[in-house]
């Protein structure tokens, strides 16, 4: 099961398994940013949560130092390159437009992944999202803004101040992290 905690307006998701054979907690970040929180079975899910909240620096500072490090796979654009990542970068922005949809409840028809070159992502009058396969490789507020940009897009085709507010209700730091997504 997936559990979200916010800690100082950052968005934090974690899976949470127990082991009998377990004999301490531990925390492990996938290469999609997944974090995954094992302990033992005697511990209790309060216990267990209140440690990934304890933790919550560490966690984002290497989700964000992974993230550094996979600056080279960002400015890959060979087609070797996306059939290795495509359906890592597809199950990112699966999981993505579900959080964010359960959110927003605009509905979308289709959810596909390319390799686009110019873009992050589109959003198309047959309220069919498209994300970059490059999605994977960006930091978890990254691919937030990503995907509630172009869900934003499925009430207002447009970039009005209407359309910023939708943005601006699940990200109220939307302008910083449309910078940081610029400058990549």
């Amino acid at each position: 099961m997936l559990y979200t905690v916010r800690i100082e307006e950052k968005t934090l998701q974690y899976t949470i398994r127990r082991y009998k054979q377990s004999k301490h907690i531990r925390i492990s970040i996938g290469r999609g940013n997944e974090v995954l929180v094992t302990g033992p079975r005697y511990v209790s899910m309060r216990t267990l949560h209140a440690y990934v909240v304890t933790k919550a620096d560490w966690i984002f500072g290497h989700i964000s130092q992974k993230s550094t490090l996979l600056y080279d796979d960002l400015h890959q654009t060979d087609r070797a390159h996306f059939v290795m990542h495509k359906s890592a970068a597809y199950a990112v922005a699966l999981k993505k437009v579900m959080q964010w949809s359960a959110f927003y409840q605009f509905p979308y028809t289709k959810i596909s992944v390319k390799q686009l070159k110019s873009r992050w992502g589109s959003c198309s009058s047959l309220r069919k999202l498209n994300f970059s396969y490059r999605i994977v490789f960006l930091p978890e507020e990254l691919q937030d803004y990503l995907v509630v940009h172009e869900l934003c897009h499925l009430k207002e085709m447009n970039h009005s101040k209407h359309f910023w507010q939708l943005v601006e209700q699940a990200l109220p730091n939307y302008k910083e992290l449309r910078n940081k997504l610029k400058n990549i």
